[in-house]
């Protein structure tokens, strides 16, 4: 596809308001901003608008809005900016997520609950010891194994004694794993 072809097909899909927006009218994101499916990419409309209208944008860059309109891809409402400058705007216009409009109190749905095991869970929250899915030994297992250390056992012979790795009886000594025991 020629670039004129890709830029007129880009165009047809605004629709210029009163205020002076053009509001984008095909794919929306879930978070409001419209996206263009160019050079087998689906990238963000404001970008593509702004790469149409005045060229390429510097790595690192963003494109950011000075009508706060998500929706709008009018190039005279785009400017460049930093990650900063991104930042300091969506405190300025009140569009950070806090208080009742924060994801904990709009979705909490999605809040980690402990039941599960992996990385999205509160560390505090996970399951540990015998109620963790992956445990290999039991509480009374890890005990006898410190005592065992403690009484000056080494290592390798609480191994052989008890047919487990080394390193893990080592993990277990020095409170490495199970360190809540």
């Amino acid at each position: 596809m020629k670039p004129r072809d890709a830029a007129a097909r880009f165009w047809e899909k605004t629709y210029q308001q009163e205020t002076g927006c053009w509001i984008w009218l095909a794919s929306v994101t879930n978070i409001g901003y419209g996206r263009f499916w160019l050079h087998g990419r689906m990238l963000s409309a404001h970008r593509v608008a702004y790469e149409l209208t005045h060229g390429a944008i510097p790595d690192g860059r963003f494109v950011l809005h000075n009508c706060d309109n998500c929706l709008c891809v009018n190039p005279a409402h785009l400017y460049l900016g930093t990650h900063q400058q991104n930042m300091a705007d969506m405190r300025e216009r009140n569009r950070q997520a806090k208080g009742d409009r924060h994801g904990s109190r709009t979705h909490p749905e999605r809040l980690a609950t402990g039941e599960m095991n992996g990385s999205r869970t509160h560390p505090e929250k996970r399951p540990r010891g015998e109620k963790h899915a992956r445990a290999i030994y039991t509480e009374t297992q890890v005990r006898e194994i410190r005592h065992m250390a403690k009484n000056g056992r080494s290592k390798a012979s609480i191994s052989r004694l008890l047919g487990i790795p080394r390193g893990s009886i080592s993990d277990i000594v020095t409170r490495r794993r199970w360190k809540h025991i």
